[in-house]
C-alpha cells in the first residue's frame, strides 16, 4: 500500500482550512460569497525511463525477473534464467531496473556439485540507470541471480553481463 497517496487529500484539506481562516471565514460559514476552489497538483513526470524488461542482452550470463502478477492466479513470481557461464577472472557487471525503492540481489554459483555459493551481492536502487561496478571472480561456470525481498518494488529485473 502506498501511504503517500493519502497525503495529497489531507494536504489539500489543510490548505483549504488555512485559506478560509486567512480570509476570516470559518469552514461552515455561508456568507453568499463564492467559495475558493482548489485544483489538485498534476503529478510530476518520473525522472527515470519507462520500466521495461529487455530481450536477452548481448553476452548475458544470467538474469532474474520479478513480476508482481506473473505467477499462477496472478500471484507474484520471480523467474531466474541461466544463459551462459562466467569465465574466471573476466570482468562482468550487473544491470537492472526496478519500480519502487530497491531490491537486493545475490549472484550464486550454479554448477552441479558447486551450487549456492555466494559470489557477489548488492542492492539495485530503482531510478539509477548506471551499471554497477565491474567484478571478476576466480570461479568459472554457471551462475544464478537470486532476488531478495520484493516488498519494496512493484517490478524488477537484474542481469549479469560482460563488462563493457
Amino acid at each position: 500500500m502506498d501511504l503517500r497517496r493519502g497525503r495529497i487529500p489531507a494536504a489539500l484539506a489543510a490548505l483549504a482550512l488555512t485559506a478560509t481562516a486567512a480570509a476570516g471565514c470559518s469552514p461552515t460559514a455561508d456568507d453568499g460569497a463564492p467559495s475558493p476552489s482548489f485544483t489538485s497538483p498534476s503529478p510530476s513526470p518520473s525522472p527515470t525511463s519507462t520500466y521495461a524488461v529487455p530481450d536477452t542482452i548481448e553476452g548475458e550470463i544470467a538474469r532474474a525477473v520479478f513480476t508482481p502478477d506473473g505467477g499462477t492466479d496472478d500471484s507474484p513470481m520471480v523467474q531466474s534464467i541461466v544463459s551462459d557461464a562466467v569465465a574466471a577472472d573476466v570482468l562482468f557487471t550487473v544491470r537492472g531496473q526496478c519500480v519502487g525503492d530497491g531490491v537486493d540481489y545475490t549472484l550464486i554459483t550454479a554448477n552441479v556439485g558447486d551450487s549456492g555459493r555466494e559470489l557477489l551481492s548488492g542492492t539495485l536502487e530503482c531510478g539509477v540507470e548506471d551499471d554497477l561496478p565491474a567484478q571478476s571472480s576466480a570461479y568459472e561456470g554457471l551462475v544464478q541471480v537470486m532476488l531478495g525481498s520484493t516488498d519494496d518494488v512493484d517490478a524488477a529485473w537484474v542481469a549479469v553481463v560482460p563488462a563493457s
